[in-house]
C-alpha cells in the first residue's frame, strides 16, 4: 500500500532561511496549539520625529521613526516541528 502525501502542506519562503537551499522545516500549524509560544509583554509603540519643531527636522531636514515593543518567544508543543538537511 502506497501513501501519497500530495498536497497534505502549504509552501511558505521565508527570505531570511532561502540563503539555507538544503534545509528546509516543516510546522503543524492545523491544531489549536502551535509548536512556538509567543507572549507580547509590551504592545508595539510607533514613535515619530517628524514635525517641524524637532531639532533634527529643522537642521537636517532628517525624520526619524522608531517602535519599541517587548515579548518573548518559547516551545509549545515541539514535536509538531521538524527540521531537515538534504
Amino acid at each position: 500500500m502506497m501513501i501519497v502525501w500530495r498536497n497534505s502542506s502549504r509552501l511558505h519562503v521565508e527570505p531570511e532561511l532561502a540563503g539555507q537551499a538544503t534545509t528546509w522545516y516543516l510546522f503543524d500549524s492545523s491544531k489549536g496549539v502551535k509548536p512556538f509560544i509567543f507572549q507580547q509583554r509590551k504592545a508595539p509603540l510607533l514613535t515619530m520625529m517628524d514635525s517641524e519643531k524637532d531639532e533634527n527636522v529643522f537642521m537636517q531636514r532628517r525624520f526619524m521613526y522608531g517602535a519599541e515593543a517587548r515579548g518573548a518567544v518559547g516551545y509549545a508543543l515541539w514535536f509538531l516541528a521538524a527540521r531537515a538537511i538534504a
